[in-house]
């Protein structure tokens, strides 16, 4: 219910993403699990392809 809200607090996002290159494998799989569970908003969805560096680190994550 607070997805939307949660999205736009401005330290959410770059917190998760950072997450998304920590060392510890469960720490990014729970990173990767809260932002699908963001992204099930459709309000959420273009914001998030928008945040600096998110596709970035996601795609890091596919990588590894």
């Amino acid at each position: 219910m607070n997805r939307r809200a949660i999205v736009q607090d401005q330290g959410c996002l770059p917190g998760l993403i950072l997450f998304l290159d920590h060392p510890n494998p469960q720490v990014v799989y729970c990173a990767l699990q809260a932002l699908r569970y963001l992204s099930e908003c459709r309000w959420n969805q273009e914001k998030l392809q928008g945040e600096l560096g998110m596709m970035l680190s996601l795609q890091s994550v596919i990588q590894k």
